[in-house]
């Protein structure tokens, strides 16, 4: 069973590197994903592994087509998008907003 690890301190990217199939960040931008990326890849090559067979997956805290295309270029492998709301026409509103977004991520 994959075991992905999330948090963005030191311990937690190490604990990532050496025991996780992935990383999960949340609540994150390109941004702040950056630097954490490469603190992570420095953890993996410590770790003796690499990011070939390493999941990356970013709940962002904004998904526009703008960061969305930004988070693939970084080498992020799947978003978890946050609906905001648990309401059916907050959701509906917010599902066709997600859907231009990646549409003209794509």
């Amino acid at each position: 069973m994959p075991i992905l690890v999330g948090g963005h301190s030191q311990a937690a990217l190490r604990r990532a590197a050496r025991f996780g199939a992935g990383w999960y960040g949340f609540a994150l931008t390109p941004e702040t994903t950056a630097p954490l990326l490469q603190r992570l890849d420095t953890a993996l090559a410590a770790s003796g592994r690499s990011g070939d067979d390493f999941e990356i997956i970013v709940t962002p805290n904004v998904a526009d087509d703008d960061a969305i295309r930004a988070f693939r270029d970084l080498g992020v492998h799947r978003l978890v998008l946050h609906l905001g709301s648990q309401r059916p026409d907050k959701v509906a509103a917010r599902l066709a907003e997600l859907e231009r977004a990646i549409a003209a991520a794509a």
